[in-house]
């Protein structure tokens, strides 16, 4: 008798479970699908479930898609379903909270007044063609005599797909929570744009003060203030320089009170274009020695394992520099809302903090270089124009170095003897604050510049910013953390941007290492040649020229090869560099095409053996 691996009931009752789903699956829904991702990037995160669980108000998101005039476009299409699935789970999730409606705005038709009056943006395709639309109207119901709240977002960019969770999550939030935080931007940097002398042309505000504004309200305040408004939530203090002593009181004061305050502070801050004067923010020493932060302004990280290349002036070959650090995972705290899910914060001549013995705040580590890092004096960096000059003085310390910090705890005011203006003295003072002060310090500036976490690039008509590290989610992390509210963090900290070769970036610090080494050696024996030369010419100087020209040219010879065996050495490291770079994608592939069908096949051929055994 012949052994089936499957009888003939088990076939039947297969084949009637399958008619049952293929016939109600269409009832239950759409969308049903297994993430088998690693970092689950196509599942709501937890942040957005609690946005849309904690829906106090019914909240109505309008999908506007040109689908006739995209019939020609099948990568936008494939994006708007992708759009068009993930508002359907928003919706599934709110318990009837929020509805999902989706127009066609077909030109002509008031479904496109109705878009284009709403602030959606229409972008064409061509010149004789109609334009398109792709983008989503939110409106809440504040009450019965209160005018709808709205919000857009108004184009879906396929270039910033990544975020699409965020954008939706964050425009429901801004529904849910029309009363937005006020921030104060106290700050000597053209953070909201200014003037390009070289280039002749205004230049644009920084895309972080914009992401900023998006979620707070942002008002700017003089570097003179006397006195910050109680309405102020939280102070965002950037390259403080040339304050009086009236605007110290002043931060004093905000932060005695409950006032949340963000520090920036650099030892040499590039956007700085005061000439003449220093480029370093070191005005806050008295207020720091209160709230238990030391830092100096003439010391600056340099860090051998997260040094990031950069163009040098001339030449097409960029070079690592040390100031330039591109922070990873091990550089961020865990368990913290700011910094748990960062994947890459890029800083440049960051100081460092310290917090100082004996004082009654607490000082937590959020940001910190790797252990191959040393302290070096601020001058070197200042007009840096070749920067393997820092590798010649550069040795490991085997220490870490924090360049953000997070303070808190009682303290005490930096003033005791009181206001320093006659005008403030009869005011109300206050001596020591009656709750934990929360101060978070960033020894760096130029973390929000864009040339260190964004690309701006053109997308039909309109900029579109991708950013290339977790710069711009830090900072709203933090304002986030400082105000409460933890949801937008999870939503931000999703999943990473990047994923880095991490064998392969090993492999090249290895043997960036061993380049170097040899390339030392070179220039030893370049000054040693040059030196020889030189004593040669000043005796020549006392003796016939034919006699030493012989010696001169056993001298350059000796050089010559020297140098040829020193750049094969050079050839040979950096070829070995792309014969392990080689073999490890080899290996990768190996295991990617054979062992894994292999190893499937291993374990059905497991299952059926099995099965046969029982069976006999």
């Amino acid at each position: 008798m012949k052994k089936y691996l499957f009888s003939k009931t088990s076939l039947l009752l297969l084949a009637m479970i399958t008619c049952v789903l293929v016939a109600f699956i269409p009832y239950l829904g759409r969308g049903y699908r297994f993430d088998l991702t690693e970092n689950q990037l196509f599942t709501l995160s937890q942040g957005s479930k609690n946005i849309v669980q904690r829906l106090d108000k019914p909240i109505t998101l309008t999908l506007f898609f040109s689908n006739e005039q995209t019939k020609s476009i099948p990568e936008l299409r494939n994006y708007a379903q992708r759009v068009r699935d993930l508002l359907q789970e928003y919706a599934l999730l709110s318990d009837g909270k929020l509805k999902f409606i989706e127009v066609d705005p077909e030109p002509f038709s008031e479904a496109e007044d109705q878009a284009s009056s709403a602030g959606l943006k229409s972008v064409p395709l061509s010149e004789n063609s109609d334009p398109i639309y792709f983008g989503v109207l939110g409106a809440s119901q504040q009450g019965a005599n209160q005018q709808s709240g709205q919000e857009v977002i108004p184009f879906f960019s396929p270039t910033r797909e990544k975020f699409l969770e965020y954008d939706i999550s964050q425009l429901i939030y801004r529904l849910a929570h029309p009363q937005l935080h006020k921030i104060g931007l106290l700050t000597s940097l053209p953070m909201r744009g200014g003037f390009d002398v070289l280039q002749q042309k205004p230049t644009q505000a920084w895309v972080v003060l914009s992401q900023l504004e998006k979620l707070y309200k942002v008002q700017d305040i003089p570097l003179d203030v006397k006195k910050i408004d109680p309405d102020i939530d939280m102070l965002m203090l950037v390259h403080p320089k040339n304050l009086s002593q009236s605007t110290l009181y002043a931060l004093d004061q905000f932060v005695l009170r409950g006032g949340k305050l963000m520090v920036f502070v650099d030892p040499w801050a590039e956007t700085d274009t005061a000439e003449h004067e220093s480029h370093s923010s070191d005005q806050l020493t008295p207020l720091f020695k209160q709230w238990g932060i030391f830092w100096s302004a003439n010391q600056v990280v340099a860090d051998d394992q997260f040094a990031l290349p950069v163009n040098k002036p001339g030449s097409s070959q960029p070079e690592r520099h040390l100031g330039v650090i591109g922070l990873r995972d091990a550089s961020f705290a865990k368990n913290n809302p700011v910094t748990d899910r960062l994947n890459s914060v890029n800083v440049a001549t960051a100081g460092n903090l310290q917090p100082i013995k004996g004082a009654t705040t607490h000082f937590v580590s959020l940001m910190r270089s790797s252990h191959q890092a040393m302290i070096m004096p601020r001058a070197p960096f200042e007009n840096l124009q070749d920067a393997n000059e820092l590798l010649k003085t550069f040795k490991s310390t085997g220490k870490s170095y924090t360049v953000m910090a997070d303070i808190s705890g009682p303290a005490k005011t930096a003033f005791p003897q009181g206001a320093p203006d006659a005008e403030l003295a009869s005011e109300p003072r206050i001596i020591q604050s009656k709750q934990p002060i929360h101060v978070v310090v960033i020894a760096d500036t130029d973390i929000l510049t864009d040339r260190l976490w964004v690309q701006v690039e053109e997308f039909f008509g309109q900029l579109v910013a991708d950013p290339i590290a977790n710069n711009g989610d830090l900072i709203t992390n933090l304002m986030d953390y400082l105000s409460g509210s933890p949801d937008l963090i999870q939503v931000r900290q999703r999943a990473p941007y990047q994923r880095p070769f991490d064998r392969v970036n090993q492999l090249q610090l290895r043997t960036e290492q061993a380049f170097r080494k040899s390339e030392h050696a070179l220039e030893i024996h370049l000054a040693e040649t040059e030196k020889q030369l030189t004593a040669l010419q000043h005796t020549g100087q006392n003796n016939a020229a034919a006699d030493l020209l012989p010696q001169q040219k056993k001298t350059l010879e000796k050089f010559q090869q020297q140098k040829l065996k020193i750049r094969k050495q050079l050839r040979d490291v950096r070829h070995q560099l792309d014969k392990d770079i080689e073999n490890l994608g080899m290996w990768l592939k190996m295991i990617n095409i054979l062992l894994v069908p292999i190893l499937l096949t291993l374990v059905a051929l497991g299952f059926a053996w099995r099965k046969r055994q029982r069976r006999g």
